[in-house]
């Protein structure tokens, strides 16, 4: 999105001046306080896990109609046949006369929601502009909360109504930044140009829902994509936001891809060494965690893997990766990442029980490599 500024602004800027909307965001967004902690212990309240969030998606449906927004439901947002693992009908029908009891707009518990087709995309449309797309998962984990008073949401009355559903990973709170940025746009429209689409996920836990959005063709014009998580610390909030692109709380559910008798196994990898500090062992482990599902969803199939980071090289030697491609029966390991003078320190051939193979596109002269 960008900023609408007259030709008197654009002529007479003065350092200060970009920061007159930033001035204006944050203190409208100072009085959105009440609301968005009102919202999020509603939520938290009444979780629902992937496909279930109707009473959620229907607040949400209410309120960006109410604000102003062009608001799409139901089939709209996710394509049936790209849904996976919706809930058998039985319980579908089971948790919507529920959620009808909980307190809900009934106008905007719609049918198909009530089908599972759960899920809301909010667009603001303000002229010409780049298409900026904000993502907020809106489902709650299959969990039992505890029920004692030193659980704060007990103890302050806005632990789970529904039993075996809870708010364990913040998309309560997601839910409830949502709506109060939507807010937020709202109020500085006039000076924005674009379009902006607040798409409210359902079914993130389990990697479900995302793929329905995306074969609707919600993302086929977006310019900017942000999505994002909060992450909780030991400490007070100390309202710090960090960008990136190497997703910190990703899952962990990787495959593998079959091709003939063949299956491609891989994730990333990591160089990893203990003096490396705390950060680079939780990536390491995720790393471990990531190509084990991998392997596994291989089952008997003959097994190529791929990695980012080499397993070893001359002077190193990463053997929780190696004894997984072994224990795994992996015939063929190809790495990347040694480029230029450190082609000399690449370890090929077979080492164990698995032949090694350095395919940095420097190293094999930037063409293709028959590997099958």
């Amino acid at each position: 999105m960008g900023v609408r500024m007259t030709k008197k602004e654009y002529t007479g800027m003065s350092e200060k001046t970009p920061e007159t909307i930033i001035e204006k965001i944050a203190k409208y967004s100072a009085g959105l306080e009440a609301v968005s902690r009102k919202r999020r212990r509603d939520f938290h309240k009444y979780p629902e896990t992937a496909w279930l969030e109707m009473r959620t998606s229907a607040i949400i449906a209410e309120t960006l109609t109410e604000l102003g927004y062009e608001v799409l439901t139901g089939r709209q947002v996710c394509l049936e046949e790209a849904r996976m693992g919706v809930p058998e009908k039985t319980v579908l029908e089971k948790h919507a006369e529920m959620v009808l009891e909980q307190g809900v707009p009934g106008e905007y518990l719609t049918e198909e929601m009530r089908q599972g087709f759960t899920g809301v995309i909010g667009i603001l449309r303000c002229g010409e502009g780049p298409v900026v797309a904000l993502r907020f998962d809106i489902d709650a984990l299959g969990l039992i909360e505890e029920k004692t008073e030193k659980h704060r949401p007990f103890a302050e009355g806005f632990s789970s109504e529904n039993y075996g559903m809870m708010h364990a990973c913040g998309h309560d709170a997601h839910g409830a930044m949502g709506l109060g940025i939507a807010q937020v746009l709202m109020e500085i429209k006039d000076q924005l140009h674009g379009t902006v689409k607040l798409i409210f996920q359902p079914g993130e836990e389990g990697a479900r829902g995302a793929r329905g959005i995306v074969a609707h063709g919600h993302l086929d014009d977006v310019d900017y994509f942000v999505g994002t998580h909060i992450a909780p610390t030991k400490g007070p909030d100390d309202g710090d936001i960090t960008p990136g692109t190497w997703g910190s709380l990703a899952n962990y559910k990787y495959d593998a891809h079959f091709y003939g008798e063949a299956a491609l196994c891989g994730t990333r990898g990591w160089f990893y060494e203990e003096d490396r500090g705390e950060h680079s062992a939780k990536i390491f482990n995720r790393e471990l965690i990531r190509l084990e599902a991998s392997l596994k969803a291989a089952g008997e199939q003959k097994k190529i893997c791929f990695l980012h980071y080499p397993p070893l090289y001359q002077g190193y030697r990463c053997q929780e990766i190696i004894d997984l491609l072994e224990r795994y029966g992996v015939k063929l390991c190809c790495y990347g990442h040694l480029h230029g003078g450190s082609h000399r320190l690449a370890v090929t051939g077979r080492q164990g029980t698995v032949d090694y193979r350095l395919v940095a596109a420097d190293y094999v002269g930037f063409r293709p490599v028959c590997i099958l």
